[in-house]
C-alpha cells in the first residue's frame, strides 16, 4: 500500500513536469504538445520586424511662432498697427536667428550660450525702439522666462 502511494505521488509529480515543459493538446508550455514550436516559448517569424521609427520633429517657422504670440502682445501693450508690424519683424528676425543657432551643430555649448545671450540683448535693444523699458522687461518676462517656456511646452503637448 505504501509503495502504491509513492508510485502515484511520483507519477503525478512527473506528469505535472511534463505538462509544464511540453504543454498539452491546448498549446500551453513550450510547444504544441510535441515540444517544438507554437507555444509560449521563443518563436521566429518570417516577417522582419521594423525597428522603432523616429519621426523627425516638424519644422517650426518663425512666422508661426510670432503669429501665435502676437495677439497676446497686442492686448497686453495696446499696440497700434504700425507697432505690431515692427514687433512682428523684430520677433521673426529673433526667432530665425534662434532656429539657426539650434541647427548649427558645430557650436560648442559655451559659444551657443553666448550667441543666445547676444541675440536676446539685440532683441531688447530693438524692442526699446517701440516699447518702454518696463514694457520690454514685461514682454521678456511674459515670453522668455523659464516659467513661460514651460507653460508653452505644456500647452503644445496638450494640443
Amino acid at each position: 500500500m505504501k509503495s502504491f502511494l509513492i508510485i502515484i505521488l511520483f507519477s503525478v509529480l512527473g506528469m505535472s513536469e511534463l505538462h509544464a515543459q511540453y504543454g498539452s493538446r491546448y498549446g500551453r508550455g513550450y510547444g504544441n504538445g510535441n515540444g517544438y514550436g507554437n507555444g509560449y516559448g521563443r518563436q521566429r517569424s518570417s516577417i522582419p520586424s521594423a525597428g522603432p521609427t523616429h519621426a523627425e520633429p516638424e519644422e517650426v517657422k518663425p512666422s508661426d511662432i510670432v503669429e501665435e504670440r502676437l495677439p497676446d502682445y497686442k492686448a497686453e501693450f495696446n499696440l497700434d498697427a504700425f507697432k505690431i508690424e515692427v514687433l512682428r519683424n523684430i520677433l521673426e528676425e529673433y526667432y530665425t536667428e534662434l532656429i539657426a543657432l539650434q541647427k548649427d551643430k558645430t557650436l560648442d555649448s559655451e559659444s551657443m550660450r553666448k550667441s543666445y545671450e547676444k541675440a536676446q540683448k539685440d532683441l531688447k535693444s530693438k524692442l526699446t525702439g517701440i516699447l518702454s523699458k518696463e514694457e520690454v522687461e514685461q514682454l521678456v518676462a511674459m515670453d522668455f522666462s523659464p516659467k513661460a517656456v514651460k507653460q508653452r511646452k505644456k500647452a503644445r503637448e496638450n494640443n
